[in-house]
């Protein structure tokens, strides 16, 4: 069962900017948009794999990542509105290469993607594992 989630938790276990930029995407989660999501965790993952040649991207851990959206999108309950809209918006986050650390910038870049996502597959009580971000 998906926990009530509100901004004050969202703040505790994220920190204020990212709990921000993460609400940013729960907001204008569309569930509708919840198809289009895996294939798109394939094309960013691809670029940020490109990316890797120049930059001290963390590949390992957006393989990582990659692995638990599609964990989680494959895995949430299609009649929980409050799961899909979290799933989605974690996912959207993942997929933001701008959010609080540019992703391919630095080897901390999905640091904060991993935060995200953990929080959400604690919030939604999903059996999915969260990511090591090591």
């Amino acid at each position: 069962m998906t926990r009530s989630v509100d901004d004050r938790t969202m703040r505790e276990t994220l920190g204020f900017e990212v709990a921000d930029v993460f609400r940013s995407h729960l907001d204008c989660a569309d569930i509708a948009e919840l198809e289009q999501l895996a294939g798109r965790i394939d094309s960013y993952l691809a670029e940020l794999e490109h990316a890797a040649a120049g930059r001290q991207v963390n590949v390992d851990l957006a393989r990582r990542i990659a692995g638990r959206c599609r964990q989680l999108l494959d895995g949430c309950d299609r009649t929980d509105g409050q799961q899909l809209r979290l799933v989605v918006a974690a996912v959207r986050y993942f997929l933001d290469p701008d959010d609080i650390d540019s992703d391919d910038q630095s080897p901390a870049g999905l640091d904060d993607d991993a935060l995200v996502l953990n929080a959400v597959i604690r919030w939604t009580g999903l059996p999915v594992p969260e990511v090591d971000p090591g």
